[in-house]
């Protein structure tokens, strides 16, 4: 909006004037004009290496040329051991292969023990001048440098392309050495643009890097905005079960990840239920080792290691001699930095910097670490909050351990988080269901990170309703959402008397079908079509009750377009009840069985027809039609009992 009024005000003061006279429409932001850095996810940066001759190659950024052409020269031996891996009878055999090749990609990016490169490496663009979008929009053959294009490319029609600002780093070393580099950037970029301060937007790696910037400098006064986004502040599940050799490829959360970044609104994952792909965890097992040759000694992948986990690895691992200098790196990273986000955190916040974080949750790790996460980094290490063991929930009537303020309330709808322990408590937002780095894809996600790093428009969770501390994915794979008319949302009541369930498809209508409810006496008969981007109510039937702080889960039952590969699929949100007086709690139990609703579908046919299903990669989608009409069924029973 400020570029527009700059080009208003060169063509005539008083068309200015008669422009600023007009109200702004609902909702419009003042966006910032600071410069924004941007600090991209694990492994962005391109490096080059400095041979002895004084030419350089570059050794990190992906090359598919020379990807494919290692695997074309050994397209036979790639093909006799996928053969073998799929029947079980040598995965080694094809680990060894793409591990071969593998060791030779990554030779130039090796570490020493102590954590010091092997060969003399740096980044290939590090100046003000070389990595501002301008620059590279003016050098479309240097445009693969401008990280996270689609999110630059959005926020350049807010902000001048030349203040749009790409932070490259080494991202082998530790988060503190990243860091210091960080800062000197700052100082640099606030010297280019003239400007006084920035504002930072980190994404996962970026995001721990960002952390732990702000726990060193974060009150020196150079920082305005700063939003963590899916940050891996306290480190990655990934890298834990990479380092545990404890692997156990969770396929059906990839291809829905997969999805989600597709924007696909044709489901798939429920099509490798079916066990025909285990055969991979075998093969990366045997892989692993081939990649610790090459990455082991980076300070990052320690720094990735969450500090429940690091001292056992670490003696696993590391020699007290040989990797002094890296131990000696890494332990202040999680013996200093780590343990101590809240006091920094809050120390920035005291100190003006308009810091939030934004993640994920409610997803299993792809690499098997069963712990609530956004599939890659869990809820807990990217924001500090207290999340309920995965499968489960806080049971009926939890309260949170509390954020100094009684009225507040930071325990999740689906009752699996509880922010009040978070780093930021007032200021960290939750998106059940967003998988790592799908926040573009997401657009009140997307909408919020513009928000939240561009205009003093939200200064916490309870700042805007439209933007609650908790939400659950708008991500167009899930094909509808919902929300009670009368409630927040996430939340039900007595005083709800309809269910809006939005179509969040661009392309296709959306028929629901059935509507069911667990943890509530309520009916909500289905039978619409609604059409693309469209919100329609359904009425609701039946008790919520009075009681406060109980669980229900509404499962909506719909049909897309017959020009998908899955017309049928299903979505279940979860709600908490809002009441005069809470439900009683165990201390002694604090949680229950997360699902609620379950398929009636396996009872019925029995445990025969259910293991062909389940071989034949279909148990999934015959559930999900015969629910449809079951509840179909089950809410006309309910109707006459109501009336």
């Amino acid at each position: 909006m400020k570029k527009n009024w700059r080009n208003f005000l060169a063509a005539g003061l008083v068309l200015a004037l008669l422009l600023s006279s007009l109200p702004l429409s609902a909702g419009a932001s003042e966006w910032s004009d600071n410069p924004v850095v941007l600090l991209p996810g694990y492994s962005s940066s391109a490096l080059e290496k400095v041979n002895a001759d004084g030419t350089t190659e570059q050794v990190w950024g992906v090359d598919t040329d020379a990807i494919l052409q290692a695997a074309l020269s050994r397209i036979a031996q790639l093909a006799v051991g996928l053969g073998l891996a799929a029947s079980g009878s040598d995965p080694a055999y094809l680990a060894k292969i793409v591990g071969e090749e593998s060791y030779a990609i990554l030779d130039g990016v090796r570490c020493a023990p102590d954590g010091s490169s092997v060969y003399d490496v740096h980044t290939v663009y590090s100046e003000p001048e070389t990595t501002n979008n301008a620059y590279y929009l003016a050098h479309p053959d240097e445009s693969w440098a401008m990280y996270e294009s689609d999110i630059m490319g959005d926020l350049g029609e807010l902000v001048d392309p030349g203040m749009l600002f790409n932070f490259n780093v080494d991202f082998r070393m530790g988060a503190i050495d990243c860091a210091e580099q960080l800062h000197v950037y700052i100082q640099k970029v606030l010297a280019y643009t003239g400007k006084e301060k920035v504002n930072l937007l980190a994404i996962s790696h970026g995001g721990q890097v960002a952390g732990t910037y702000l726990s060193l400098h974060g009150t020196e006064g150079l920082v305005d905005h700063a939003l963590l986004v899916v940050p891996a502040l306290g480190g990655a599940g990934l890298a834990y079960d990479f380092l545990n050799r404890d692997i156990d490829f969770d396929e059906q959360t990839l291809v829905k990840f997969i999805e989600h970044g597709f924007m696909s609104e044709t489901d798939y994952h429920w099509l490798v239920r079916a066990e025909a792909t285990g055969f991979l965890d075998d093969v990366l097992y045997e892989l692993i080792p081939y990649f610790l040759d090459s990455v082991l000694y980076w300070g990052s992948i320690w720094d990735f290691i969450p500090t429940a986990y690091y001292e056992e690895l670490k003696a696993r691992y590391l020699d007290e001699t040989q990797s002094a200098q890296l131990i000696e790196k890494s332990d202040r990273m999680h013996e200093q930095i780590m343990p101590n986000y809240a006091e920094s955190f809050a120390a920035c916040r005291a100190a003006g910097v308009k810091l939030n974080i934004m993640a994920g949750t409610d997803l299993p790790i792809v690499t098997g670490l069963q712990q609530n996460s956004d599939a890659i980094i869990t809820t807990a290490s990217s924001t500090g909050a207290s999340c309920a063991p995965f499968g489960q929930r806080f049971a009926d009537g939890y309260r949170g351990k509390g954020c100094g303020d009684a009225s507040h309330e930071h325990l999740s709808p689906a009752m699996t988080v509880d922010a009040s322990t978070a780093y930021l408590p007032e200021n960290t937002f939750f998106v059940e269901g967003l998988f790592h780095g799908m926040e573009y894809w997401d657009a009140h996600t997307f909408e919020l990170l513009k928000k939240l790093l561009l205009t003093d428009d939200i200064e916490d969770v309870h700042s805007d309703p439209a933007f609650p501390q908790f939400h659950a994915t708008t991500n167009p794979e899930q094909a509808v959402t919902a929300y009670f008319d009368h409630s927040p949302e996430g939340y039900v009541s007595e005083e709800d008397t309809c269910l809006q369930i939005k179509n969040l498809s661009s392309r296709y209508p959306v028929l629901v079908v059935s509507v069911d409810v667990a943890g509530a006496d309520l009916v909500i008969p289905g039978g619409k079509r609604i059409a693309p981007g469209e919100t329609l109510s359904f009425a609701v039937s039946g008790d919520v009750g009075e009681t406060a702080r109980r669980k229900v889960q509404v499962k909506i039952h719909y049909c897309t377009s017959l020009e998908t590969f899955t017309p049928v699929g299903e979505r279940t949100l979860s709600f908490m009840t809002l009441g005069k007086t809470d439900a009683a709690f165990d201390p002694q139990n604090p949680y229950a069985p997360l699902d609620v609703i379950k398929s009636a579908f396996p009872e019925i046919a029995g445990d025969r027809a259910e293991s062909v299903l389940t071989k034949l990669g279909l148990l999934e989608f015959v559930e999900m039609f015969f629910d449809m009409i079951y509840t179909i069924i089950k809410n006309i029973q309910l109707l006459f009992q109501i009336g």
